[in-house]
């Protein structure tokens, strides 16, 4: 945070109560409104603040961490050429009130109302670009990749400053255009989104993007398999990466690529790696010849619980036993069999934290994952043949689909009772307090349907829940949905929020 060196004091107007400017600083700071809504407005902090006498102007430009981020939305009540000159206004006095730092610049625009505007899409150009070399963190929505490529030439500076791009296309690739210049000196840029339809690299142009320094990735949606598996080919410095794929209809790979007609891609920086479906089953393209020795985290992210969990568990098997650093396991909305998971977890037997939304045979995945017990408490051991030994968190989610079970191809209900429940956790808990076990405690959400055996388990755990034993039971209630879309933000704003691009 900017600090003032001056000793002086600053009077409040209403006042004549006089506070250090260390002190006025952090009012300041903390006045400011959360990091999407840092709109220009004297109704908010930073402007407000300057109206209020010539000390507090003073001192608010002195701080330069007030003027750290600029959200540039349209104001559908005012003409286009007003927004435009309020948009020009506000971007000179951040940029000033950075004096040359790095300052994060967002842009929220109805195109198709300024294509019609006298303020037309070419003046709406020459006012963003070209971007100043100080943004840090710029996100950039576009009709077209012909727009991208017009723009793109505007875009007459190198990008020094740049860590975060986000590009949006709302048209499909035509691949027509070879060149997108904008982020040819880029140095510092790492977090990439591309939001577009269809493949990133089947347009020549976007293989001038820095894909070599990329260390976070997101393709958000509409990314075909055979795309996916271009992409990861170009990142070697990949730690996280977020990839969605969606039903297109005739747009989606009708045969995607075959793991014999891949050839073997080694991503030694990869940490994190979260595949999210829409409206459509994981493919085993996904993990095809893909080794990620050093991977910590897997999420597997599906809207509904019909998504194929058995067509998976060939190529999900080769990535987790390339993955022998894995750690957390989260498998949402998935349609499962108990074999199926019960196969995934022998392989992956350093795993610390495990989320499960599935459907399927729960009693018998939770029967062999209850630590062998003797008579007493003290012979609760691990042995060579305890599932997932090193767990520490476990959370479980209990919902049968929206549609009668009859409707997707004759599936059972979950299975689920509470004593096979009970007698996992509690085991792992034992196995905790006896031996110094690694189990930390456990998470439950039951849908309507299972509020019975809820408060059976409840029951069940109240003695050793006064012993210390954590765990904690929920009720989900209504539909629930937009999971692969929460995800998919979840990720873009933490690795942000990570690198200091947007607070909390």
């Amino acid at each position: 945070m900017a600090t003032i060196t001056n000793n002086s004091d600053c009077i409040f107007p209403a006042s004549s109560v006089k506070l250090p400017l260390e002190l006025v600083n952090k009012i300041f700071y903390h006045s400011l409104p959360p990091h999407f809504a840092r709109r220009p407005s004297r109704a908010l902090s930073p402007l407000s603040l300057c109206q209020v006498s010539r000390r507090w102007r003073t001192t608010a430009r002195s701080m330069t961490d007030l003027w750290e981020r600029l959200l540039l939305r349209q104001d559908p009540s005012q003409d286009t050429l007003t927004n435009a000159k309020k948009f020009t206004t506000a971007s000179a006095l951040w940029f000033e009130g950075r004096k040359g730092r790095t300052i994060d610049l967002q842009f929220d625009f109805d195109f198709d109302t300024w294509s019609y505007s006298p303020f037309n899409i070419q003046n709406l150009r020459n006012f963003v670009f070209p971007i100043a070399e100080n943004v840090r963190d710029f996100c950039l929505e576009v009709n077209s990749e012909e727009q991208l490529a017009d723009w793109s030439a505007a875009q007459t500076t190198g990008l020094n400053g740049l860590e975060a791009f986000s590009l949006s296309i709302t048209e499909r690739s035509t691949g027509l255009y070879s060149s997108f210049p904008i982020l040819q000196h880029a140095p510092k840029l790492h977090i990439l989104s591309l939001s577009i339809f269809g493949d990133p690299l089947y347009n020549p142009g976007y293989l001038l993007f820095p894909w070599m320094q990329i260390t976070h990735l997101s393709l958000p949606h509409q990314t075909p398999f055979e795309g996916w598996h271009r992409v990861i080919r170009l990142c070697p410095r990949l730690e996280h990466c977020y990839v969605g794929f969606e039903d297109i209809g005739d747009d989606m790979d009708d045969d995607p690529p075959s793991p014999t007609d891949l050839e073997a891609v080694s991503l030694i920086a990869l940490q994190t790696l979260t595949v999210g479906f829409h409206g459509t089953d994981f493919s085993p393209a996904v993990f095809a010849m893909v080794i990620c020795p050093r991977s910590k985290s897997l999420s597997i992210v599906s809207e509904d619980l019909d998504a194929g969990f058995p067509r998976m568990q060939q190529p999900l098997d080769f990535y987790l036993r390339s993955a022998s650093t894995l750690q957390s396991l989260r498998l949402t909305r998935q349609k499962i069999t108990a074999s199926n998971v019960l196969e995934v977890l022998r392989v992956a037997s350093r795993l610390q934290d495990l989320f499960l939304d599935c459907r399927g045979d729960h009693d018998l995945l939770l029967s062999a994952m209850e630590i062998n017990q003797n008579d007493g408490c003290e012979d609760i051991n691990i042995d060579h043949d305890t599932l997932v030994p090193l767990l520490q968190t476990f959370t479980l989610r209990i919902a049968g689909p929206s549609t009668p079970y009859e409707d997707v191809g004759g599936n059972d209900p979950p299975t689920f009772s509470a004593y096979p429940y009970v007698a996992a956790v509690v085991s792992r808990w034992k196995q905790a307090v006896f031996h110094g076990g690694p189990f930390a405690g456990a998470e439950l959400f039951v849908d309507d349907s299972h509020r019975n055996v809820r408060a059976q388990i409840d029951n069940m755990v109240a003695e050793y829940k006064t012993h210390g034993f954590i765990i904690r039971t929920n009720v989900i209630t209504g539909i629930r949905g937009g999971e692969v879309a929460s995800t998919r933000d979840d990720a873009w704003a933490s690795w942000r929020l990570e690198h200091g691009l947007i607070s909390v």
